[in-house]
């Protein structure tokens, strides 16, 4: 008796194009937030605020400019994992991409905010309100990437090709944006940022696509 066997695709692309998203994303997010926005923002000074902006105007657009690529990038990715999960199981797959995508579209909402910032400068409340007003919607909109990535976690562990820790550490990293989320929501002054300490299942993910994934073929 015959046996049909499924033809065997090769992951190198889709993982590729991932990992090498992955990696720009995390230099423009880098770049974008922490030199850009955060470096020039003092926390409850209007004034210090639209004075270290405006003397380094260029840095901000530049910085904004970086996390609009950041969302391209995002949209890519989404994409390229679908590719590389889908054979694990295509309606979760689609469903993770899908998430990601909603989250992309609420960070370009919140990044729209720090677009208005070099037009409101005259007016330095105003343009501190802009500020606030995208880290309030990101750190909401991260609730969402949380659900994402806790689909990828999901999608890793039932993952042949992936070792089943890979699975695991991404739920953590997802619960930390997950409690972050939510707790933006639910708490006043909410300042956890629990995220910055269970992310170690997004390096993981970076390091396997690149270094394993582009190596891994499955079968459809």
């Amino acid at each position: 008796m015959n046996t049909v066997h499924s033809p065997a695709r090769s992951l190198r692309p889709a993982s590729l194009t991932a990992g090498i998203s992955l990696l720009l994303m995390a230099v423009l997010a880098i770049f974008g937030n922490f030199v850009a926005v955060e470096s020039l923002t003092t926390p409850g000074d209007a004034a210090q605020t639209a004075a270290d902006v405006t003397a380094a105007e260029s840095t901000f657009r530049w910085g904004v400019a970086a996390l609009v690529a950041v969302v391209i990038l995002d949209l890519i990715v989404a994409a390229a994992l679908f590719r590389v999960f889908a054979s694990v199981d295509r309606t979760v797959s689609m469903t993770a991409a899908w998430v990601r995508v909603a989250y992309s579209a609420a960070f370009l909402v919140a990044i729209g905010q720090l677009a208005l910032v070099p037009e409101r400068l005259d007016e330095p409340e105003r343009a501190l309100a802009s500020i606030e007003e995208f880290g309030a919607l990101w750190n909401i909109g991260l609730g969402v990437f949380g659900v994402h990535l806790l689909l990828i976690g999901w999608l890793a562990y039932r993952a042949a090709f992936m070792p089943k820790i890979l699975g695991l550490l991404l739920a953590v990293a997802a619960a930390g944006y997950l409690v972050d989320g939510f707790g933006t929501i639910v708490v006043r002054d909410y300042g956890l940022d629990l995220a910055m300490y269970t992310f170690l299942g997004e390096i993981v993910l970076l390091i396997w696509l690149l270094a394993k994934g582009t190596r891994t073929t499955v079968e459809e």
